[in-house]
């Protein structure tokens, strides 16, 4: 018979046998391979589920926070015994003494969000200095929004009393309610009438109102929230 050799060197190409030690670590390393990923993956699913949630929640509980108007201390407003809706507008002698309406806005520092906004116009009123009863001086505040539809009022100097470019509203100095010649009186009320802090006004010389916004269209004040 004839013997069949073999080529040489395939012996050396052949994998040498492993034993079950090797066999045993390949498998715990590919089960904490598997482990790791299934971490992770049960990890970020978390994440995604719960983030938007947190951020939900914190919308509802914060906005009404942040988007608070905080009172403005000019240099000459203190602010010490002031109200907390209530906000420095002008000092005493930037009214005029012959019992003019003059008109102010009302500045506030502002956070909208993450947003700081300072020095921010949140409304206007009118304010007349009313005939001293020689022991404190005596200030009027009305709101310059038209209680029948929203619109701004003005100070007339020619008819005397404040009016309304939209409907013909007409009001008197003392915010009442009047009809002039010509002119119809839609709206259901008088100018808003706001509240002067008169500690501050005598002790100080400045002015705080308690600034508050009311529905429009309606017989009675009502604050808006």
């Amino acid at each position: 018979p004839v013997e069949v050799q073999g080529e040489p060197g395939n012996e050396a190409l052949q994998d040498p046998p492993q034993d079950a030690s090797e066999h045993a670590e390949d498998r715990q390393g590919g089960a904490r391979r598997n482990f790791f990923w299934e971490l992770t993956a049960v990890l970020a699913g978390a994440i995604v589920s719960v983030v938007p949630m947190l951020v939900g929640l914190y919308t509802f509980l914060l906005t009404p926070f942040r988007k608070k108007q905080l009172p403005l201390n000019y240099e000459t407003g203190t602010g010490e015994g002031a109200g907390a809706n209530e906000y420095f507008v002008a000092p005493l002698d930037a009214i005029p003494v012959d019992g003019m309406p003059r008109r102010f806005e009302i500045v506030a520092d502002r956070v909208d969000g993450w947003n700081f906004i300072p020095h921010r116009p949140i409304g206007a009123i009118f304010l007349s200095r009313q005939q001293d009863d020689g022991t404190s001086p005596q200030v009027v505040a009305f709101h310059a929004t038209c209680p029948h539809a929203g619109c701004t009022v003005a100070f007339s100097v020619d008819s005397d009393a404040f009016l309304c470019p939209c409907h013909n509203s007409s009001f008197s100095k003392d915010g009442e309610k009047m009809d002039l010649a010509g002119r119809s009186n839609p709206s259901p009320r008088g100018l808003d009438k706001l509240q002067v802090n008169q500690e501050k006004l005598a002790s100080d010389g400045e002015v705080w109102v308690e600034y508050v916004n009311y529905y429009t269209g309606r017989k009675e004040m009502k604050p808006k929230a």
